[in-house]
């Protein structure tokens, strides 16, 4: 008994926890259009926009409105997900989100009028909240699929189209 004390002490000591979010990029070049579905883990979406927006929301709450969610979830997504350098007169539309389980599954697309030559961008959901944050991004398009991880140091990700 003794002995299985002392290995749950020792597993319990030496256990960390693990930030990770995943994120796809697809690159729809026919529609001249990006789509994104981010996948954080609700809790943590939570905490980084209460702390973002000094609020006290919880997004399975019934008592807020779905609108009042969803403009901090865009807020806050916009302010953290962001591409550089896209061409003029590209717009931005926060198509939603939506629970399952324990996860808040978040979905974007930005539309231009020309095609980018180079996306660059940057992941820092969850970032301001756990500095051992990691984003993972998969780019996709017909012709690639290409993995990115980002984390507080290295926040900078770019490909070439």
């Amino acid at each position: 008994m003794k002995f299985l004390f002392t290995v749950i002490l020792f597993f319990c000591g030496t256990m960390h926890k693990y930030f990770v979010s995943d994120s796809d990029i697809f690159y729809k070049e026919d529609i001249k259009q990006i789509q994104i579905i981010s996948r954080l883990h609700t809790h943590d979406l939570e905490l980084a926009i209460n702390s973002a927006f000094n609020q006290k929301i919880s997004i399975t709450n019934e008592n807020i409105s779905e609108k009042k969610i969803s403009e901090l979830i865009s807020n806050y997504f916009t302010e953290n997900f962001f591409f550089h350098d896209l061409p003029s007169k590209t717009s931005f539309e926060f198509v939603g989100w939506e629970n399952r389980r324990d996860k808040t599954l978040i979905y974007v697309s930005y539309t231009f009028k020309k095609k980018p030559k180079i996306l660059s961008w940057s992941n820092g959901l969850l970032i301001d909240i756990f500095s051992e944050q990691k984003n993972i991004v998969v780019f996709n398009n017909k012709n690639t699929k290409k993995s990115f991880i980002h984390t507080k140091d290295k926040n900078l990700a770019k490909i070439i189209l």
